[in-house]
């Protein structure tokens, strides 16, 4: 496995260096900025890089959009304010500073056990912190206080009980796979809804369905078929 790890400080390097000694992992190079990891992965094609988020001012994330990710990754970072489970990017696992032997050696293991991107993803639960990458921006979002998210063609929009609405440059089709199953519904091919957000489902005279949700004035239309699905699922 050939390794890019991008860094700037020096002891965090030679950390990093240390606990992976015990691995079949080369080191094919370290870099301190963006442009210069930008270089080194188009030139060397790692199989996996290790990426710190605070790069002398720049931001590690500002990397994924510069370069084609035919690689896993692995964040290491001071960063301990959010829970972090999963990202939104293809990330493989989060490690955070200073680094212990044991989580390093839970993130080889999910290196070496996973052999896709597709393959290493789970579902989310509903108490996941995500980061999401909203083009060039970036935010953390709790799942549950998403009240639905929204096709928009090839990207997705996620509105959330505070008011706010971020773009996800994932498809809704995506977060079908991705979100928790007992707590989003897909109500429409457009439409996947936060089942804990719902107030009420009514049923018109013409014998259509909307559904109400808590903290959105519109309500949404849902099929006759999805609705009762909905039913079952709420238990109504």
């Amino acid at each position: 496995m050939r390794a890019l790890i991008i860094e700037d400080e020096p002891l965090a390097i030679d950390n990093l260096k240390f606990y992976l000694k015990d691995y079949p992992i080369e080191i094919v190079g370290v870099a301190h900025k963006i442009q210069e990891a930008v270089k080194f992965i188009k030139k060397e094609k790692p199989d996996v890089i290790f990426l710190d988020i605070n790069l002398s001012g720049e931001n590690g994330f500002d990397l994924l959009d510069r370069v084609n990710i035919n690689f896993k990754i692995i964040f290491v970072t001071a960063y301990d304010e959010y829970a972090v489970r999963a990202f939104e990017v293809n990330a493989l696992d989060y490690i955070l500073k200073p680094l212990k032997k044991e989580r390093i050696a839970k993130a080889m293991k999910h290196l070496f056990h996973t052999p896709s991107v597709v393959e290493q993803r789970h579902r989310y639960t509903l108490e996941d912190t995500i980061f999401l990458m909203t083009g060039t921006r970036a935010c953390f979002v709790k799942l549950k206080d998403i009240c639905y998210l929204q096709a928009d063609s090839s990207y997705s929009k996620l509105f959330l009980s505070d008011g706010s609405c971020k773009t996800s440059t994932q498809t809704l089709k995506r977060w079908g796979e991705l979100l928790p199953e007992n707590d989003f519904f897909r109500i429409h091919r457009s439409f996947i809804l936060n089942i804990r957000h719902i107030a009420e489902i009514k049923r018109r005279a013409n014998g259509t369905y909307t559904v109400v949700l808590k903290l959105i004035k519109n309500p949404m239309e849902i099929s006759r078929r999805r609705a009762s699905d909905l039913k079952n699922r709420l238990n109504l």
